[in-house]
């Protein structure tokens, strides 16, 4: 006990080791997929700002940017202090380093949570289907239940609480089986994982829709398998790690791990949202308008020599046209990744051209600036922007 409190007593000890070969290259790989996060978030941001669609989604993402810069904070702390040495070499440092480790517990389990709740409101924002909205709620639910009684479990899981992160405590301190306790609270995660992705691909098999659209939307929405993948991956090496033998040896792959399994979910929960701004960027950059690109993507043309109405669907969508009495909202077998949300920054154009009694006219308000966003407010709705070209004889 002297060697681990010298004379001032105090379990307290900050002695910076040299970082290891390979935790200095976790640190890095962390560092990298970081500075994406700081990126891709604040993308979005722009994106859903830019357009007046900042949602519940949206908030959630942030608070686990917020709570992934703390794990990551945390993670560097306990590098510095010997991640990777054996015991022996720096016992001196074990109670911050069990304290660390205590406080990881919180920062990962709420920042996993955010980003399961920001993938299911996004789900409510575009799915008008009620059992998908009911499935929705459930998931949330399940999800909140895990994070908050695997906090509670890990906080309470020793008598005295202190007794997990203060040495001086190790003789009167009693403990369940921590390494059960977090290899059961992992596969839950990894099972919550799977149901967040698989939630939305039924209700998009059932969408009138080409297969190929289908594809792209599975693809979309499933994009967080690489998480789930990572799950499965950390849920296996916690089980080389001994809580109370060699510690800080087996440390680096679970403190990477855990940086980069909430890194990565904020990453592939963001990128789809970016859509509006590559379309955008497409647009400028390709020198076509939105008008040009919806008539190719709608594959409809009237009659000739009468009308011709191109309507604009976004991708995805049934191509169904839009009601009069539908003001703006979202029918079961609409789009569900171009919403209104994504189009309010786009100009609309309404040109209508026609000849009378030898006399040529046209109508065109390209000049208003009139915007999609300003006259459907309906949060999720699809816009359809319709072109006419009227000839009399």
């Amino acid at each position: 006990m002297e060697q681990i409190f010298p004379p001032d007593k105090s379990p307290w000890h900050w002695v910076p080791m040299p970082l290891k070969p390979e935790s200095a290259g976790f640190l890095a790989t962390n560092s990298v997929f970081q500075a994406i996060v700081f990126a891709v978030v604040g993308l979005r941001f722009y994106s859903r700002l830019s357009t007046k669609t900042v949602g519940w989604d949206d908030w959630w993402v942030l608070i686990a940017t917020f709570l992934s810069i703390c794990t990551f904070i945390t993670s560097i702390c306990a590098n510095i202090l010997g991640s990777g040495y054996l015991v022996q070499e720096v016992i001196i440092n074990l109670s911050s380093f069990y304290l660390l480790i205590f406080i990881l517990q919180p920062l990962f389990l709420f920042a996993i949570m955010s980003t399961k709740l920001s993938v299911c409101f996004f789900y409510l924002r575009v799915f008008v289907n009620n059992s998908m909205r009911i499935a929705t709620f459930v998931t949330m639910g399940l999800v909140v239940a895990w994070a908050v009684a695997h906090y509670l479990a890990a906080v309470f899981i020793c008598t005295p609480v202190a007794g997990q992160y203060d040495l001086r405590l190790a003789a009167v301190t009693k403990c369940g089986d921590q390494m059960k306790f977090f290899q059961s609270g992992l596969s839950i995660n990894v099972v919550l994982d799977a149901i967040v992705i698989a939630l939305p691909l039924w209700t998009i098999w059932r969408l009138k829709m080409r297969k190929s659209d289908k594809v792209g939307l599975f693809i979309a929405f499933s994009i967080g398998i690489a998480m789930l993948v990572v799950s499965i991956i950390r849920a296996e090496y916690v089980t080389t790690t001994s809580l109370k033998g060699d510690l800080t040896a087996t440390l680096p792959i679970n403190l990477f791990l855990t940086v980069f399994e909430q890194q990565l979910a904020i990453i592939t929960i963001s990128i789809p949202m970016l859509r509006p701004l590559w379309r955008r960027y497409r647009a400028r950059v390709g020198g076509y308008s939105l008008s040009e690109e919806g008539g190719k993507g709608s594959g409809y043309s009237g009659p000739r020599g009468g009308s011709k109405s191109n309507d604009i669907v976004t991708f995805g969508g049934s191509g169904a046209k839009a009601s009069a009495g539908s003001k703006g909202r979202r029918g079961k077998n609409d789009s569900v990744l171009d919403a209104a949300v994504e189009l309010r920054d786009v100009e609309h154009k309404a040109n209508v051209a026609g000849r009378s009694d030898g006399e040529s006219w046209v109508a065109d308000d390209s000049g208003s600036e009139t915007r999609l966003g300003e006259w459907n407010r309906s949060p999720g709705a699809i816009n359809v922007q319709t072109e006419w070209a009227v000839s009399r004889k």
